[in-house]
Formats: C-alpha cells, sequence, structure tokens
C-alpha cells in the first residue's frame, strides 16, 4: 500500500515537472570569504563609528542632543528634551515625558538646531505627530557618563510607540566622546 502511495506520489511530481516545464537550479556554491577583522568588545555594547565628539563650548547636554538626532532620529525632524528620569530606582520606567520636568528642550530639522522657546516647547508637547526623545542623566563619574533615551514616535504604531536607548559617553582628552549607544526595549 505504501509503495503504490509513493509511487503515485512520486509520478505526479514528475508530471508536474514535465507539465510546468521546471527545472531545478544546480547546487549553490559556497565560496570562501574574507572574515572582517574583529577587535575585542563587551557583550552588549555596540560600536558606533565614527564616534561624536564634544565640540568646543558644547555642553553634554548638547552633546547628547546631537547624538540622539544622529543615531536615533537619523537627522529627522525631532524634539529633543533634556529631563529626569521617572523613578531613580529603576531604567526600566525611563526619563519622564512631562513638560513640568523639561529642563532643556531642542528642535532638530534636517539643516538645523535650534533651542525651543518655552512657547514652542509646550506647542511641541502637546502636539503627538512630532517625534520626541527625552534623555535623562543616570550616572557619571570622571571617566564615563550613562543617559538613558526615550524615542517617543506615536506616528508610527500607536501601541508600540516608545523605543528606549542607554548611551555611554566617555571622557578622553578633554571631551566627552560617544562610546556606544544601544537600544534597550
Amino acid at each position: 500500500m505504501t509503495a503504490s502511495k509513493s509511487l503515485s506520489s512520486l509520478f505526479l511530481t514528475s508530471l508536474f515537472l514535465v507539465i510546468t516545464g521546471y527545472t531545478p537550479s544546480p547546487p549553490l556554491q559556497i565560496i570562501p570569504t574574507a572574515q572582517p577583522e574583529t577587535t575585542p568588545a563587551f557583550i552588549g555594547i555596540t560600536k558606533t563609528a565614527p564616534p561624536l565628539v564634544q565640540a568646543k563650548n558644547e555642553s553634554v547636554e548638547d552633546l547628547v542632543a546631537r547624538i540622539a538626532a544622529t543615531r536615533i532620529s537619523y537627522s529627522f525632524p525631532v524634539l529633543i528634551v533634556f529631563t529626569e528620569m521617572q523613578d531613580e530606582e529603576s531604567f526600566w520606567f525611563g526619563a519622564t515625558p512631562s513638560l513640568k520636568d523639561a529642563q532643556k528642550c531642542w528642535f532638530y530639522t534636517s539643516d538645523s538646531v535650534r533651542e525651543c522657546t518655552s512657547e514652542e516647547t509646550e506647542t511641541f508637547f502637546v502636539d503627538d505627530e512630532i517625534p520626541k526623545i527625552h534623555f535623562a542623566h543616570v550616572y557619571s563619574n570622571s571617566e564615563k557618563s550613562l543617559f538613558i533615551l526615550d524615542y517617543f514616535h506615536r506616528w508610527v504604531d500607536r501601541n508600540d510607540y516608545v523605543d528606549g536607548y542607554r548611551l555611554v559617553l566617555e571622557f578622553k582628552n578633554g571631551k566627552w566622546v560617544e562610546k556606544s549607544i544601544i537600544s534597550m526595549y
């Protein structure tokens, strides 16, 4: 019984191949490729190339805002707000999106950056169509600084509209330098 089923299955497959004119392609050839050079890295820390460096007379918050515009919004228009953490005991809650906690605000477009006026800040906070990046300082010592960034973009998906990032800056040669930025959730 199974032999006749196998033969009928083989016959139907062969008939299909003849009717459709299908011819099998030759097997794929595996060609060895050169492997990229690897350098030791900590697990979970992604390299950014080239790292952004603090400019002359640029505050650390201005640098973080510039990194957020470049690495997260990819230079699309975005409101960036320096704020506080929602819960200092837990990173999970992220940076507070509340207007009352906003300490400084920038508006980035593809060809300009400027600090927001207080009227613009209030207007932009209400508008759900404008993507926003809220960031807060978490920890710092003389060598490294950690920031939490939350990217609110309700225009993409109304149910899942927050992407979280962790940014590490490193102090080198008298300037803060972007060490890594990783997506968290």
